[in-house]
């Protein structure tokens, strides 16, 4: 099988967050790893994450405390 990392910038997108995850598990092919990295949200997007985290151990997060451009 194939090694596939899917690597998501997200910077408040709780509201896609769903959606997106739901799309990449339905897939034939499954991810090995699925890693977003959170730009200092400040909606429920690091909430939410945090729960697929637990869920699914594909799940990884990167948070950035800062804002970066």
């Amino acid at each position: 099988m194939a090694e596939i990392s899917i690597i998501i910038p997200t910077e408040n997108s709780a509201e896609n967050i769903d959606a997106l995850l739901l799309s990449i598990f339905v897939q034939s092919v499954q991810a090995t790893e699925i890693i977003f990295v959170d730009n200092a949200s400040t909606d429920d997007t690091v909430k939410l994450l945090n729960r697929y985290v637990k869920f699914d151990k594909r799940v990884q997060v990167i948070y950035l405390k800062q804002k970066t451009n």
